[in-house]
C-alpha cells in the first residue's frame, strides 16, 4: 500500500471454501507489498485475507485480476475478476479482512 495511513508491510492468504489456507504471500509485489499469482484446481468460490505482517495496521487496497474468466458480482463482499479494486483498513493488530472471489479450474 502507498500514501498516507497506507499500512506498512501488507500479507494477502488464500482460502478455500472451508477456510483452509491454500495460498499465501508477504513481500512478493513492489516493495514490502503482496502480491499473490494463483491457478486453482478446482472451480468455487475462495477468500482474500488481507492483512498486516507482525501487527501492521493501516489503509490497503485489494485487487483481484484475470482476464480469462468473466463474472458479475453478487454482493459487496464479492471482487470481480475483471480487475475490481477495494480500499479498506486494517485498524487493530491481528486484524484481517476477507472478500469472496470466484474461480474456475486451471483459469489463472
Amino acid at each position: 500500500a502507498d500514501g498516507d495511513g497506507a499500512i506498512g508491510d501488507p500479507m494477502l492468504a488464500l482460502l478455500d471454501d472451508q477456510g483452509n489456507q491454500i495460498a499465501a504471500d508477504d513481500d512478493g509485489g513492489e516493495g514490502v507489498n503482496a502480491y499473490l499469482s494463483f491457478t486453482p484446481t478446482r472451480s468455487g468460490v475462495y477468500f482474500l485475507a488481507a492483512s498486516g505482517y507482525a501487527g501492521a495496521t493501516g489503509r490497503y487496497t485489494l485487487r483481484a485480476v484475470d482476464t480469462e474468466v468473466s463474472s458479475t458480482p453478487t454482493g459487496d463482499e464479492v471482487l470481480s475478476p475483471d480487475g475490481d479494486d477495494r480500499v479498506s483498513r486494517i485498524d487493530m493488530p491481528g486484524d484481517a479482512d476477507a472478500f469472496a472471489v470466484e474461480m474456475r479450474e486451471g483459469m489463472r
